[in-house]
């Protein structure tokens, strides 16, 4: 499981994850950026980092915008939009102090946020299916059976952009990966 270039047998993947074996022992936002953009280098990004919520924090779905939304506010989302394509360090780094920030505001606002940017325990739609039974039965650290907030209106997603762009840029100017909006319509 947490060997991210080796396979782990389909059964005790399955059945790890049905057990939830994992859901209150994962720090689900391994990996996130400090805030001078260092990855793997903040608070949150260690592995035996846990949530210390001071009440019951339900887990949040959604795509990045609406999610960062709910967890910072309106004002916060301008920063997201300068997501261009990084051709230098500086870029990137700015790229990497905005992700610390999506991840802080949303544990400072209580909420439980899938984050996976480690290289141990690499995020992946398995992973992402991980959380979500954990999310759906309540138990993701201190989430004590607090709900799953949707974060983006449902009604707003269409089938006809999943796969077609890659934070927010067209196919073909970037490397093909899905969005967060893609993972969003898996989630639901």
């Amino acid at each position: 499981r947490e060997a991210p270039f080796a396979r782990q047998p389909a059964s005790s993947y399955e059945s790890q994850t049905l057990l939830r074996s994992h859901c209150a022992s994962t720090n689900w936002l391994e990996g996130t950026p400090n805030q001078h953009g260092q990855r793997e280098r903040g608070v949150l990004a260690h592995r035996s980092y846990v949530s210390n919520f001071s009440r019951p924090a339900p887990a949040v779905v959604g795509t990045d915008l609406d999610i960062e939304t709910a967890c910072h506010g309106a004002s916060f989302v301008r920063n997201w939009s300068r997501f261009a394509p990084c051709k230098n360090t500086k870029c990137a780094n700015h790229r990497s102090v905005v992700l610390h920030r999506h991840a802080t505001s949303c544990v400072a606002s209580g909420y439980n946020l899938l984050f996976l940017h480690g290289r141990r325990l690499p995020y992946n739609l398995c992973r992402n299916l991980e959380w979500l039974v954990c999310a759906s039965t309540g138990s993701l650290p201190l989430q004590l059976g607090a709900p799953i907030r949707i974060a983006s209106p449902t009604h707003n997603l269409s089938t006809a952009l999943i796969g077609s762009r890659y934070g927010g840029l067209p196919k073909g100017q970037d490397v093909f990966k899905y969005t967060s909006d893609d993972v969003f319509w898996l989630e639901l």
